[in-house]
């Protein structure tokens, strides 16, 4: 709906202030749906939507952290968030968790698997992708991201073919993880 913008204005600057942008803009509407001190829509969810609207709209360009090269920074930036989680284990709690996570994990696979199976013959999709969207529940993002670009990496076709497979996963196994994860927790 945008008219495209000049190459000049496509720095990576003006790229990642118009990110910015959208995710105050998300924030706000996020905010808006606070009842009881808790969001209806999570501000994860409404950065997705909006950031879906801003391209599809022409405000946002298609991979923007690529275009900002910033990809890598912002994927860095993640995955040092990730280990404050664990910081409260101890090393008893660990081991008295393993048994019954292992099994958890597997039963949870499992069950994901054949329900994303049995979607997928519903919704006309290959059941391996379907299987692989619905394990994005064990996965989350940025796990999500890495795992599909490595899968696709390692294929052994062409670059034309790689990209074909990485535009059609990506966006599937990004938008399945934002909904299972978020959604979920």
């Amino acid at each position: 709906l945008l008219p495209k913008m000049p190459d000049w204005a496509l720095s990576p600057s003006v790229v990642l202030a118009k990110l910015a942008i959208v995710l105050v803009v998300g924030k706000f509407l996020s905010d808006l749906t606070i009842v009881n001190g808790q969001p209806i829509v999570h501000p994860y969810v409404a950065y997705l939507l909006l950031g879906i609207v801003a391209t599809e709209i022409g405000f946002l360009e298609k991979q923007s952290f690529n275009k900002a090269q910033s990809a890598g920074f912002m994927m860095a930036g993640i995955m040092i968030l990730l280990p404050g989680n664990f910081a409260s284990v101890t090393l008893s709690s660990l081991a008295q968790m393993v048994v019954p996570l292992v099994v958890l994990l597997l039963l949870g696979a499992a069950g994901i698997a054949l329900f994303s199976f049995i979607a997928g013959k519903l919704l006309r999709v290959s059941p391996y992708v379907a299987i692989s969207i619905g394990l994005t529940a064990l996965l989350a993002y940025p796990a999500t991201q890495i795992v599909t670009e490595e899968v696709v990496r390692s294929l052994d076709v062409g670059e034309e073919d790689r990209k074909f497979v990485m535009d059609q996963l990506l966006p599937k196994q990004l938008v399945g993880g934002f909904v299972t994860v978020t959604v979920a927790s």
